[in-house]
């Protein structure tokens, strides 16, 4: 039977990079999936170019940290600048839209 959370952590396992949630508290190491550095969202009518740095991060190791979170990815700090969004339909994967900091 396929198991979907076994193909997740696959592919963490073969693009993630080494990533410290919460440099200056608890820290964590954990894998992120950096991804395209700007989204289009819609904002009414229009559509607007947000630039930030995307990132996906497995669910479970996400735990209740979102919004305003630091993390640090090779040598560069991050905020979290909206709610983690989850795409996937399991929601085994949260996808955070962060700026450097």
């Amino acid at each position: 039977m396929f198991d979907p959370l076994q193909a997740v952590n696959a592919s963490f396992s073969a693009f993630g990079v080494a990533c410290v949630l919460d440099p200056d508290g608890a820290a964590d190491d954990v894998l992120v999936i950096p991804q395209q550095d700007d989204r289009d969202i819609d904002f009414g009518t229009s559509r607007v170019l947000e630039g930030s740095d995307v990132f996906e991060i497995r669910a479970f190791e996400l735990r209740d940290r979102g919004k305003d979170m630091e993390f640090t990815v090779s040598g560069k700090r991050y905020r979290v600048q909206s709610p983690p969004e989850f795409t996937d339909a399991h929601r085994y994967v949260a996808v955070l839209n962060a700026v450097v900091i």
